[in-house]
Parts: C-alpha cells; sequence; structure tokens
C-alpha cells in the first residue's frame, strides 16, 4: 500500500510534458541542431519536478524552508526513495542529490542524519546498490561531507555516515579511492576502539571495501595497517555479527600487502581465527583469513599449524557447504606448501580421503592442489 506521506508524489505513470517545457529539451534531435545550451543534467530535473509537482514541493522546501519543513520534506523523499528503484531515479533526476548533500554540514544533528539517510536510500534499494546513485552522489560531492560525519558528536549520525560510505564504496574502485583519500580510514579505526555494535559492524565493513581495492597507495597501506589491532580486539567482542565482520575484514586486509599479513599476525589474531573453526559459524571466513594469512609466509604457516589449524580445517573438507570446503582445501594447500612436516601432519589427520571425495565436487581445484603438495609435487 501506498505511504499517505508520499501519497501526492507521482510513482509510474508518466504524464504528458508540461506546456512550459522547451519543447526541443524532449527532441535531441532539434537540440542537437542548434538549441538551449541548459545542461543535460538540468534538462532532467526540470522534466522530472514538472511531471511530478509534489516531487517539486518537496524540493522547493529541502532548498529554503524552514528547519521543520526541510525535516519532513527530507522524510518523505527518504521513503519515496526506499519504495522502488523507480523512485530512486526520479528523486536523482530530479536534481536532490546536491541539496541533500549541503545539508550534511547543517548545525541541526536531526538534518544531518535525515539527509544522509536520504542518500543511503538513494543509493541502495533493499539488498542491492543503485550503480548510477551509487556513482552519481560520489560525483556530486558526498564522500568530503560524510567522511566528516564519521567523527560527528551524535552516534547515530556516525553510523548512518559509515553505512553510506559503504555502500558507495562496495565494487566501486573509483569511489574506494575518493573515500579512502578523503581521510576515512583514521576515523573509522576510531569507530572500531569506542563504538558499540552498529558502529562496530559499518565501520569494518567499510574497511574490508576499501581493503579490496589493492594497489601501490603507500600512504592507503599504512591508514589501513592502524585498523589492525583494533579488528583483531573485535575478534573478541561481545556480538556474533561484529566478530564476523572482524573476521571478514582482517581475511581481506591480509590479503592487501605482505606487510599487513604480518601485523595481523604479530598482533595475535591467529588463535581466535583457528577457534572460530571449531564454532558453528565463521568456519568459512576464519578459514579464508588463515589462508591468506598462510600465503608465502613461512612463519605464519607454522603459527597456524602450532595454533591447532589442521585438525578442524580437514573437519571442514566434509562440511555441508560448498564455500567452507573449498576455503578449508586452500588453507591446507598453503600450509603444505613447501613443508614437510605439515604435509605429514595434514595426512595424518586424516585428509587425503576427504580431499579425493572433493575432486568429484566445486571444490576440485583445490582439493587437486592440495594432494599435489601432499604428494610433494609442486604445481
Amino acid at each position: 500500500p501506498e505511504s499517505p506521506l508520499v501519497a501526492g508524489i507521482q510513482t509510474s505513470a508518466v504524464k504528458a510534458p508540461s506546456p512550459d517545457i522547451p519543447s526541443h529539451w524532449k527532441d535531441d534531435e532539434a537540440h542537437s541542431s542548434g538549441g538551449s545550451m541548459v545542461s543535460d543534467a538540468d534538462k532532467a530535473a526540470a522534466i522530472v519536478v514538472h511531471e511530478n509537482p509534489a516531487l517539486a514541493a518537496q524540493l522547493a522546501q529541502i532548498r529554503t524552508g524552514s528547519p521543520e519543513e526541510k525535516q519532513r520534506a527530507v522524510f518523505m523523499l527518504r521513503v519515496y526513495a526506499a519504495e522502488q528503484p523507480e523512485n530512486q531515479v526520479a528523486v536523482a533526476r530530479s536534481g536532490a542529490i546536491v541539496p541533500l548533500i549541503e545539508l550534511l554540514l547543517d548545525s541541526s544533528p536531526a538534518l544531518r542524519e535525515a539527509a544522509a539517510r536520504a542518500l543511503w536510500n538513494l543509493a541502495r534499494n533493499n539488498k542491492e546498490i543503485n550503480r548510477e546513485n551509487q556513482k552519481a552522489i560520489a560525483q556530486a560531492g558526498a564522500v568530503g561531507p560524510l567522511v566528516l560525519l564519521l567523527g560527528d558528536e551524535v552516534p547515530r549520525v556516525r553510523v548512518v555516515a559509515a553505512a553510506v560510505l559503504n555502500d558507495l564504496a562496495t565494487d566501486n574502485i573509483e569511489n574506494q579511492v575518493a573515500v579512502a583519500r578523503a581521510g576515512a580510514i583514521a576515523p573509522l579505526v576510531k569507530l572500531l576502539q569506542d563504538e558499540e555494535a552498529p558502529a562496530l559492524v559499518m565501520a569494518a565493513s567499510l574497511l574490508k571495501s576499501l581493503a579490496a581495492n589493492r594497489g601501490d597507495d603507500r600512504d592507503l597501506q599504512v591508514a589501513l595497517g592502524g585498523a589492525v589491532i583494533p579488528l583483531v580486539a573485535l575478534l573478541r567482542a561481545d556480538t556474533l555479527l561484529a566478530q564476523e565482520q572482524a573476521v571478514s575484514t582482517l581475511g581481506v586486509l591480509a590479503a592487501y600487502s605482505p606487510e599487513i599479513q604480518v601485523a595481523i599476525a604479530r598482533a595475535g589474531a591467529i588463535v581466535p581465527l583457528v577457534e572460530r573453526l571449531r564454532g558453528d559459524m565463521m568456519q568459512g571466513t576464519a578459514a579464508l583469513a588463515l589462508r591468506n594469512l598462510a600465503v608465502d609466509n613461512p612463519d605464519n604457516q607454522v603459527a597456524i599449524v602450532q595454533a591447532g589449524a589442521i585438525v578442524p580445517l580437514v573437519k571442514l573438507l566434509e562440511d555441508g557447504m560448498p564455500g567452507v570446503r573449498e576455503e578449508a582445501a586452500r588453507a591446507l594447500w598453503n600450509l603444505a606448501v613447501d613443508n614437510l612436516d605439515h604435509q605429514v601432519a595434514i595426512v595424518r589427520s586424516g585428509a587425503a580421503i576427504p580431499l579425493v571425495a572433493l575432486l568429484k565436487g566445486d571444490a576440485q581445484e583445490h582439493a587437486t592442489l592440495a594432494l599435489l603438495h601432499l604428494a610433494g609435487i609442486d604445481e
């Protein structure tokens, strides 16, 4: 059912263009023959607001209304954008993104949060990222103000800012670089140290998105390295969700650079990661993290085996989830590389039979490589 707050905003029916919209704005041929100097974005915004008077009214209140009117208008746009993807497109094309970004720096904490939540709804629809809006929001200048909000005096504002930045950075290298260069990592590390579960989860998730963009940026590597100690401490957090974010983020960080790989081990991550292999949750993400810690690092290989990883990893080869079996096989493969003692220990723990069984399953490639290492055969 349609929300009464947005009942006046058109959602699907497209009306005929308003008479006061220049006809050549709708006619590419006429425009190309020498027409208006108005930008395509301005044309699209004018068309959307003329076809949707209620949306135009909300935009006017956001720009010039009282604080209460702005709050109400932002809330209505936020609800409207969340209802369906077409609404996200309409709000973005109406020109709402820039005034929403301006409100991120408003003196009112309520307006800052409301604007951030509205941008969040524009960037995401349920579980999917709106790629066009993700790009448009960043290009309109949202990253800098959102990074500033990571240090806001109001905890709720900090959490929402981290959530929006996370969605802007997800699978978008350009935005990942922009967020990192805007100085996001230092306040994210502070959130890991100081905050409760919602902020911890959002901060860890955003760090994972930033670490996914592996490059040669030395400053970024140093900044990401500052997240290692609080993330390792988060492995002992009270909530399983926060622990899971820490495990998965450390796994990504371990693959970012050899220096961070070493730092994670020195911070004491290996023992709690091995403990996760024996639990009821996080086995796959823990196996991935240990696999990345073991890559080309003999010291970490030894530390992981000494922490007791082999037996639970072998048991996970028969797990019901294909992804968990695959990560266990890959971890064992990395532990067996160039280490005869580890190869013998893995065989004696009963790995050969389940690895052979995996040759017929989804983890065939990794099981084959693990068996080759156990047999002392190079790739």
